[in-house]
């Protein structure tokens, strides 16, 4: 598909957010000159995308080996997601992964992230079922959310000892402080995990396709699960919700098949939309009084 630079005597100039969506025989994009703005998930379900070039005169995107970058190349935007390499080295010059930079690739085994990286955006590496290996270097500040959720060959995430911001304990990540829980590697093959003492908050999908797991315990300090904490934890039979969590949001426990009973503490005061959808095997929800 090569996009024109102009239809119907106006300008191309932004690609609106899922315009290609699930164009799956699509191989190749040629982005035009004038393009200059890029929605959210503009490519999002290409699954046979290979390769975005672009315009040499364009001015704020450019394409190296079908990778779209910004034009200083400061920034990685879109991977695609049928991109043959299995190993891909992000250039030195990247400061940002975009959100969803990765999304779904599904060849990529290992991917080395730049020591200059400083962000990597919500879900930039969500999905990506081949990947084996990711190391966060030490200049890594900002992990968003979902970022290395789903992957469901990646048993461990390291992170560099001497990053400020994030540790890893057992393959899991945690901001420094060991508050929040960011990731647990869904090809991790441990069938219990005991959620370290100090924890506060977990993060968005941090569990998400983790379908080793059988048994997860919360430990009495968590106040807030983020939304699809456990996404199709396909194994989870069992999991201790501590006193002092205050709700439990979208998707929570959305695909947890083999879940048949769970107590929900007193203090909880909301259940968000479908929270227990598709737990085809639930037989119980305690509820406390507050919540009937």
């Amino acid at each position: 598909a090569a996009i024109p630079s102009v239809i119907r005597d106006k300008e191309v100039k932004r690609i609106a957010a899922y315009a290609f969506e699930d164009c799956n025989v699509l191989k190749r994009i040629t982005i035009p000159s004038n393009l200059t703005l890029l929605s959210e998930q503009a490519f999002f379900g290409c699954g046979g995308l290979e390769s975005i070039e672009v315009d040499k005169s364009n001015s704020a995107f450019l394409s190296e080996g079908g990778v779209l970058f910004s034009k200083d190349r400061a920034a990685l935007y879109v991977y695609p997601c049928n991109k043959p390499d299995e190993i891909y080295t992000i250039p030195s010059s990247v400061i940002c992964i975009y959100d969803n930079a990765f999304f779904a690739n599904t060849r990529a085994k290992k991917i080395v992230i730049s020591e200059n990286t400083r962000v990597i955006g919500n879900g930039a590496f969500f999905s990506c079922d081949s990947l084996e290996e990711i190391f966060v270097p030490k200049c890594v500040e900002s992990i968003g959310y979902a970022a290395f959720s789903c992957c469901e060959r990646l048993e461990n995430i390291s992170v560099a000892k001497d990053n400020p911001s994030y540790r890893e304990i057992d393959g899991v990540v945690f901001s420094n402080d060991m508050t929040i829980l960011e990731g647990y590697p869904a090809g991790k093959t441990d069938t219990t995990y005991v959620i370290p003492n100090g924890v506060k908050y977990i993060g968005g999908w941090a569990f998400g396709a983790c379908d080793q797991l059988i048994n997860i315990t919360l430990p009495d300090g968590i106040i807030f699960v983020g939304v699809s904490a456990f996404y199709e934890c396909t194994g989870l039979k069992s999991i201790t919700l501590p006193n002092g969590l205050k709700e439990l949001p979208f998707c929570i426990f959305q695909g947890c098949g083999q879940l048949e009973n769970i107590i929900i503490p007193n203090s909880v005061e909301r259940i968000g939309s479908n929270a227990f959808s598709n737990c085809d095997t639930l037989k119980s929800i305690q509820l406390s009084q507050e919540l009937l």
